[in-house]
Parts: structure tokens; sequence; C-alpha cells
């Protein structure tokens, strides 16, 4: 009766005897299976495996898969404790964790080129358990805690020069690692570029999801569909990381940057991404001066333009770049822009080498642009 509750608990499932005559073994001891199996979600393939009735009171549980280990188990420094078959995936090197790191700098430095730059040459790695890691949260004056406890970051600075700590934790998947170091380093790109006006209003579920956005895309630069799967089902951003896939999915990345820096609002909406649009322009005074010269004071701005201009291109097959009044595109981006005193959103559908064909978003109406001819 007592088996049977925690059994309950667990969520298991009590297999008729006649079905269990069938099945051989157990997975976790690999002995012969009794009459009465029990089936354990494995948390890494999403099947369900049959576990006899001695390995499924078993208390140690593979952190990874959730199954119980009876041998040959890896015990890591913070506790944690892994079956053969998931520390052979893992990264427990700390020389391959940096590595794996570097390879992801690399991707994020290169999916994102056209839009921005992350901090480089002021970054520190380090590799930490568990046990380390939780510790940094608990520092006088880091009163901010990432809710995503596999990675930290701490930014500092230093007679104007800001230095960030990026901290993994050791022990992860490949991918979930290379989520993990982007996501941090996402993190010190809003510490370099947002405002602390901004930061202060700005959500925190929302700094996480556009954190968590930058993974995403990350991973699809590196072509890791499976861990931009488990990034969308992170329930921590409280749905803000999937309206930013939305919204970058419909608007482009541009947009994105620009509503983190001066956004009016602090989250985004469900149903009303299109604010991401919504952006305060900074007003800059200047310091009291005596009054302007004429020649000064008259001396206009520069002109409005009347008209799409196809200023260039940098051809480079599926991730060429259209630079449009002096806004890059690529390939399914969409942008708005001033023409003639009124707003209007384009979308570029396809960019050859010497012309560009865009969609007027509110008309549907296309257009062709061309280079101008060499002189």
């Amino acid at each position: 009766m007592k088996l049977c509750f925690i059994a309950c608990l667990l969520g298991l499932i009590n297999l008729s005897p006649a079905l269990a005559a069938v099945i051989e073994t157990c997975t976790v001891c690999g002995e012969p299976l009794p009459d009465s199996v029990y089936l354990v979600p494995d948390q890494v393939t999403g099947q369900k495996v049959k576990v006899c009735t001695n390995c499924v009171t078993i208390t140690k549980i593979c952190y990874l898969c959730g199954l119980p280990v009876k041998r040959d188990l890896t015990e890591l420094s913070d506790g944690r404790v892994l079956c053969a078959r998931d520390a052979k995936s893992v990264v427990l090197d700390e020389d391959e964790a940096r590595r794996v790191c570097a390879e992801t700098k690399d991707a994020l430095d290169r999916h994102f080129a056209r839009f921005t730059s992350f901090p480089d040459t002021n970054i520190t790695i380090a590799i930490a358990d568990r046990v380390n890691l939780l510790a940094f949260f608990k520092l006088p004056g880091n009163d901010y805690e990432c809710p995503n406890v596999m990675g930290y970051i701490q930014t500092r600075t230093n007679r104007s020069r800001v230095q960030h700590e990026i901290s993994v934790m050791s022990g992860l998947l490949p991918g979930v690692l290379r989520a993990t170091y982007a996501h941090e380093c996402a993190h010190a790109w809003i510490a370099e570029n947002l405002s602390e006006a901004r930061k202060t209003k700005m959500a925190k579920d929302t700094a996480e999801g556009f954190c968590e956005l930058v993974a995403y895309l990350t991973m699809g630069e590196l072509g890791d569909t499976k861990t931009q799967e488990l990034i969308t089902k992170n329930a921590y951003t409280r749905g803000q990381v999937g309206l930013l896939i939305e919204a970058e999915s419909r608007f482009g990345f541009n947009e994105v940057v620009d509503w983190m820096k001066s956004g009016e609002d602090n989250r985004l909406i469900a149903g009303q991404v299109d604010r991401i649009r919504q952006t305060i322009t900074p007003v800059i005074q200047s310091p009291a001066k005596s009054a302007p010269t004429q020649s000064a004071a008259a001396r206009p701005g520069p002109p409005a333009p009347t008209q799409l201009v196809l200023q260039g291109i940098t051809w480079a097959g599926a991730r060429s770049l259209a630079s449009i009044n002096n806004r890059n595109l690529a390939s399914g981006e969409e942008t708005t822009l001033g023409i003639g005193g009124t707003n209007v959103t384009i979308r570029c559908l396809e960019i050859r080498p010497d012309a560009v064909v865009i969609q007027f978003s509110a008309s549907g109406f296309k257009q062709e642009l061309k280079l101008a001819p060499a002189r």
C-alpha cells in the first residue's frame, strides 16, 4: 500500500501482470522485471521507461533525465547526480565549456552584426557548480536574481571602465550551455546600452524575455532547434519571450532594439505586439548659451526624404542586406521610415545583386528598387 501511494505521488503507472510479462529488464538496474512495473518519464528523451518496484524507490535521481540511478553514476561537487548515459552528453571539462562559450559568442556576433554589437573584450567567463552559482545571489549588493539559475552575470564599473563577469553552471548539455551564455551576454548588452531610467522602468520579466530572445535567435543561427523549443517552453519570463519572438518575426530585430532602448511600455501585451514601434524620442537639452548668431539660428536641417532610395546592397546570398533610406534590411524584415512628412511601413521581400523588392504593409503594393548605375 505504501509503495502504491509513492507511485501515485510520482505520477507512475502500474502495469498489468500480462503486459509486464512482455517486458524483459528494468531500465535502471537491468534486472528481469517482476509482475508489477512502473512507467517513469525520461525528461531527456520525453519517453516513459519501465522501472522495477525496487528501483522506483531509489533516492539518487539523475538531475537531467529524472530517472533513479543505481550504478555507474557521476556525482558532481555540488551534489548533483548523473546517470551513465547523461554523463557522456554534458560538458564537464572546464576548458571544453570555455570553448563552447567562445563558439557561441562567434555565432552571436555573426547573427547580430547588422543590428548591434555585444560586449567582448570586457567579459570574463567562469564555470561554477550549482552551490557556488547560487551563492552569488546571496552576496551583499547582488539583489537582482535572474530566474535562470544556470547562469549569472555581475557588472562592475571602475573609473568608467565596465567589466562583466559571467558564470555558467558546470555539467550542462552543450545546447543549454550555449543558450545560457548567450542569455548572459544579452544581460551585458542591456547593462551597456540602456539608460538607467529605462532599466528602472522596464519590467524584470521583459529584460529576461529579451535575453531569452537573443538566446533563441543564436540557437537558430547554430541550427539547434531542440534548444529553441526548450526556450519557448520556459515559463519564468511570464510570456515575454514568446511575445518578443513574435515581434521580432513581424517587425525585425531593429525594432526590438529600438524598443528596448526607448520604448513607451515596460512590457509587451498579448495582441498588442505592434506597440513595439511606440518609442520615446529623447529630448536633448543644450546648456544655456548666448543668443545664436543669425546664420546659426537660420541654418536649416537636412530635408526629409520624399521617396525610397536603394543606397546599396551587401550581397551574401541568403544573408544579403539592402540599405534603404539609411536603414539596413534583410529579406523578410520590416521597418518604418519617414517619407514626405509621413511614416510608411515596408517589408523587404527579396534581395537581388542589383535590386530589391519591397512591399508597403498598409496597401500590400509591391515595388522594385534598383541600384543607381555606377558613375
